[in-house]
């Protein structure tokens, strides 16, 4: 109590004599002034517990004191004696705990504690000391976040070995949580085939050697970083795309590893330059430019008078050539030639091989004209394949006089009949053959077969037959075709039974 009032009465005269007594009165107020005689208080306070991401603006408890005294000896102030400072500040005048909103709560330990004072400011004497326990657990209110750029770019060269690292990406998060990194479903599966990311780290390393030549030259990985706290984890993402580059890692390669080439003699133009007759070309895997280079490294047989050359030409091919023109005919050696070919570039060779035959070209023209009184006489009746006249024979048959067609040792040239029934001609062996019989007691034969009969008596009939000699080289200096006309005389034979 602060205050008291307090009245007090006179009496005189005796207890008996109470009605005869004189009475006098008197109140008095008493005003109880207070001293510090007590000190402050705290109350109980038990462990709290808060989030990472609390509200630096709401107060995370109220711990005060209490004190018996009154007015100023009952003024409470308070103040953090020890503990972490860094994080929490309170209240002078109210004893309130805040987070503070400048600190970096991914500093912020799990389990936390605070010394907190109250005391009197008029007696630093009166005081009273109590220890506050601060449990935080992780929130989710921050997302990672990249600490560079979210679209990343990078080249390696095709040689690159696996476990190399490609890129290194990292992203941090205020609220301490572990980051865990990974390629999201975008990233194709091809990119995946070839690269990997540690889940805890996010290096990005090679798993499998690129080959520019066949695999894909350019990858694009989608990362994501989460925080990985479960149904509430946030992410952040990412972009690096991967560009593969070349290197000079294959050797060239003929389009063929064997060339076969039929070259017709007398083809070639003198020079120079020398008339170009074959070509060849080389292929290099790798996209560099390469600067190809075409060799003869062998010919066999050695040709005589005459040497094969190849160049290069501007669009990276080989053209072969000879020093001189090839005449078959004076050839000291075989027709065939065996010439290995060889291209290059700055580290690495191809081969490949050319079989080249020199092939004798027509250089007859027939006679003209063809003479048009062969004859060649046989009795009837005439069986089919019968060879009526053979012209790649030095020895014409029967009676044909000898026909001089073929001036060339190999001779290039096919027969054609025209306008005949009874023959037919075979060009392997250069001859003209009956291709069925001629038999002249063939009921109505004459009127059958009158456009091809030239004379017919009771002895014989001619038969003509219309012959084509053709140069299949078409020579240029002399006709492609002359024509004449053979005679078969075939005799009638005393070859049948008389009947009734």
């Amino acid at each position: 109590r602060d205050s008291l009032s307090v009245e007090v009465e006179a009496v005189d005269g005796l207890p008996a004599y109470e009605w005869r007594n004189m009475r006098s009165t008197v109140s008095t107020n008493i005003e109880v002034l207070d001293t510090n005689d007590n000190d402050p208080v705290f109350g109980v306070f038990q462990t709290i517990t808060i989030t990472q991401s609390h509200d630096a603006t709401e107060a995370i408890t109220t711990h005060t004191c209490s004190d018996q005294d009154i007015g100023p000896n009952a003024e409470i102030r308070y103040e953090i004696l020890s503990g972490d400072q860094d994080h929490f500040r309170v209240d002078t005048n109210s004893g309130a705990i805040f987070l503070i909103a400048t600190s970096d709560r991914s500093t912020l330990l799990v389990s936390n504690y605070i010394s907190l004072r109250c005391y009197n400011p008029n007696d630093a004497l009166s005081r009273d000391d109590s220890t506050i326990h601060i449990q935080v657990t992780a929130s989710n209110s921050h997302s990672p976040r990249f600490t560079h750029d979210t679209e990343l770019s990078v080249e390696i060269y095709e040689t690159t070995n696996p476990g190399e690292t490609i890129i290194d990406v990292n992203a941090t998060d205020v609220e301490t949580i572990a980051i865990v990194y990974s390629f999201s479903s975008l990233t194709l599966d091809d990119a995946t085939d070839f690269f990997n990311v540690n889940d805890s780290t996010g290096i990005i390393t090679l798993s499998e050697r690129i080959d520019y030549e066949t695999d894909s030259l350019l990858f694009v990985l989608y990362i994501v970083a989460s925080d990985n706290v479960g149904e509430d984890s946030r992410v952040a993402t990412c972009t690096a795309t991967v560009t593969i580059l070349d290197v000079n890692d294959n050797a060239p390669s003929f389009v063929q590893p064997v060339y076969t080439f039929n070259l017709r003699e007398n083809n070639l133009q003198e020079g120079p330059p020398p008339t170009d007759f074959f070509t060849v070309q080389c292929v290099d895997p790798d996209s560099l430019e390469s600067n190809l280079t075409y060799y003869i490294t062998d010919v066999t047989p050695i040709p005589v008078g005459f040497s094969f050359t190849i160049r290069t030409d501007n669009t990276s091919k080989g053209l072969l050539s000879s020093t001189a023109i090839i005449d078959y005919d004076i050839l000291t050696t075989q027709p065939r030639y065996t010439i290995n070919l060889q291209c290059r570039e700055e580290k690495f060779n191809g081969t490949a091989t050319l079989n080249l035959h020199i092939e004798p070209v027509s250089e007859w023209c027939p006679e003209t004209p063809l003479p048009s009184s062969l004859f060649v006489s046989v009795d009837e009746p005439v069986q089919p394949g019968h060879v009526f006249v053979e012209f790649g024979s030095s020895t014409r048959s029967n009676t044909i006089t000898q026909m001089v067609i073929d001036n060339d040792r190999d001779s290039d040239f096919t027969l054609q009949l025209k306008n005949t029934t009874f023959f037919a001609v075979d060009n392997e062996e250069k001859t003209v053959f009956t291709n069925r019989q001629i038999d002249l007691d063939e009921p109505n034969f004459e009127t059958k077969y009158a456009s091809e009969i030239e004379q017919s008596t009771s002895q014989f009939i001619i038969l003509v037959v219309r012959v084509s000699v053709c140069d299949v080289a078409m020579n240029e200096n002399c006709e492609q075709c002359q024509d004449g006309n053979f005679f078969l005389a075939v005799l009638r034979a005393n070859d049948k039974l008389p009947s009734f």
